[in-house]
């Protein structure tokens, strides 16, 4: 009688000390599935149960025979995130074991995550079985997934999944068939002066794509031709034909000296070239109207800033309002999947003539702007806004950021005095297809690192010059479109002068030779690492005592 009622009473301390524990203590309380409780104490599913109600009798008949909690051992020897990971793998295991989504493989075995919807190194047999080795690896893939993002994130659908391995599966077949042309065929190995690919479908330059000598365009090349062509060209989606000849498509950028044309073939093309010139301007005028009335408000936002400034002898009040209203007006970081952005801005002055936006174009695709307004102080400031927000409303519906640029500088020009100008880089990202297209107006070359290209960093460095300098027919003439298709891991970086041009003591500048040295020793990190490491280096070769001489804005982009 004794024994039974010593029996009793330990199993009521047991539970009372169960409860407070399950209650207090989170290791305590790491289910996975929300079916499966995890004992802290010897790292195993203790209880399997279906309402919480079961749980706490269910733990306790655990402890009664768990060796270490026989042994006398009360505190847990897991922590809670080594638990979290053990119910992650169990909860993987269940999904991989009894969903297809978990189950799907390209034509070469390779598994596809269900949640990024690329393939991984993970390899399922050709008989489809799975053992824990395999769930082992998917598992591995998942805790670094940016999609999961350990489990907080939402799977793909089945038929997205399958979308994209048989779009995978077509450019492992379409690669077979580009080396083979490479070799067979002159068009299928034409070059830019830089030696970057152009594609015979769509006829335009690949800057990514290294064509500059035979080991280049056999070994690396054909993968990400094939890429270029099942995913971003249209040229070839819509079966056009590719160019007959090399010197056919060398044409095309290569253009020869127009043929003298007879008076009424001149005549004909000078009416057609007025009547597109009278049809963009309709199409523009809208736009046209906005930026006048942009314009005017900022010439009296600018009148006002001055009238303080001159009212206040010690300067301070009326550049600090502005400072104020110029920092409300820096444009939020994108959110997106698949991206991570993040950006340096610091001004040298109260007022700054670095400007960077991110413009929604389309549904599907995002402007990133970056610039510099020659000079300082207020009047730089506010020039700085106008070109910002002309390129943002210009920026709407065009695909193309040449058609973008063209038509913003047009808008801008007759607005600056001639010693003012503006140098900018400014790119449309599709975000379905990754294709970027990009621009240079007289700015630092847009770079990109990505260890698993060959060259891993790539300058790109098309042509044009600074807005405000030309009316518009140079302007037009000698601004370049090129294109470019991102893949995972690539990191894009934009800077301003205010970073190459950095000097120090010795009057020596940091230079973009060291900017590229800083994106191939930091490019590999998440964004944000990078652009610390940039800036905290450059800080370090301009001298702690040394004040900032020019505004410096940086831009980094990791494609996940």
């Amino acid at each position: 009688m004794l024994d039974k009622w010593k029996k009793e009473r330990e199993a009521a301390k047991l539970r009372e000390w169960l409860t407070g524990t399950l209650a207090a203590n989170p290791a305590w309380s790491v289910v996975a599935g929300r079916t499966q409780w995890i004992c802290p104490l010897c790292g195993l599913v203790g209880a399997t149960f279906q309402a919480r109600t079961e749980l706490l009798d269910k733990v306790g008949a655990h402890l009664e025979a768990c060796p270490v909690f026989k042994e006398g051992t009360r505190g847990p020897k897991f922590t809670k995130d080594q638990l979290d990971l053990k119910a992650r793998f169990l909860e993987v295991k269940a999904l991989v074991l009894s969903n297809p989504l978990w189950q799907q493989r390209d034509s070469r075995g390779r598994w596809f995550c269900p949640y990024c919807l690329r393939d991984s190194e993970v390899q399922i047999p050709l008989d489809g079985k799975i053992n824990l080795d395999i769930i082992d690896k998917m598992h591995v893939h998942i805790e670094s997934c940016f999609a999961y993002d350990h489990g907080r994130g939402q799977p793909k659908t089945l038929a997205d999944l399958q979308r994209t391995i048989q779009a995978h599966d077509a450019v492992a077949k379409l690669e077979v068939q580009v080396k083979q042309k490479i070799a067979a065929t002159p068009v299928w190995r034409v070059r830019d002066a830089k030696g970057s690919w152009v594609c015979p479908y769509c006829r335009q330059v690949l800057l990514s794509i290294n064509a500059s000598s035979m080991i280049t365009l056999t070994e690396t090349a054909p993968v990400q031709i094939s890429m270029h062509l099942v995913n971003h060209c249209a040229g070839y989606r819509s079966k056009r034909e590719p160019a007959a000849t090399a010197q056919e498509l060398e044409a095309i950028f290569k253009p020869a000296a127009p043929p003298v044309l007879a008076s009424a073939t001149a005549a004909a093309a000078a009416a057609a070239a007025a009547a597109a010139a009278s049809a963009e301007a309709d199409a523009n005028s809208a736009t046209r109207i906005l930026t006048d009335q942009l314009m005017q408000k900022m010439k009296k936002e600018m009148a006002e800033i001055r009238a303080e400034v001159q009212v206040d002898k010690s300067a301070r009040l009326g550049l600090e309002e502005a400072r104020k209203k110029q920092m409300q007006m820096l444009p939020e970081l994108p959110k997106l999947p698949g991206l991570d952005f993040h950006v340096i801005y610091k001004p040298c002055s109260t007022v700054a003539g670095d400007f960077y936006d991110f413009p929604r174009v389309s549904e599907d695709e995002i402007g990133i702007l970056i610039g510099d307004v020659s000079g300082h102080g207020i009047e730089a400031g506010i020039v700085m806004a106008l070109v910002r927000k002309v390129i943002s409303i210009h920026a709407k519906g065009k695909s193309s950021p040449k058609a973008t640029m063209v038509a913003s500088n047009a808008d801008i020009y007759p607005d600056l005095d001639r010693s003012t100008f503006a140098t900018v880089s400014y790119c449309v990202l599709n975000l379905k297809t990754r294709e970027l297209r990009m621009t240079r107006a007289g700015h630092n070359p847009i770079l990109l690192f990505n260890p698993a290209r060959s060259p891993s960093l790539l300058s790109f460095e098309p042509k044009g010059m600074a807005v405000g300098v030309d009316k518009g027919l140079r302007f037009e003439a000698t601004l370049e479109e090129s294109a470019c298709d991102l893949q995972r891991g690539d990191m894009l970086l934009f800077f301003t002068d205010g970073i190459s041009e950095t000097a120090n003591a010795q009057k020596e500048e940091f230079g973009i030779d060291r900017v590229k040295e800083e994106l191939n020793q930091y490019g590999g990190h998440e964004a944000k690492y990078l652009l610390h490491m940039l800036d905290m280096n450059v800080a370090e070769f301009r001298g702690a005592e040394r004040e900032l001489e020019d505004d410096i804005t940086i831009i980094g982009i990791k494609v996940k």
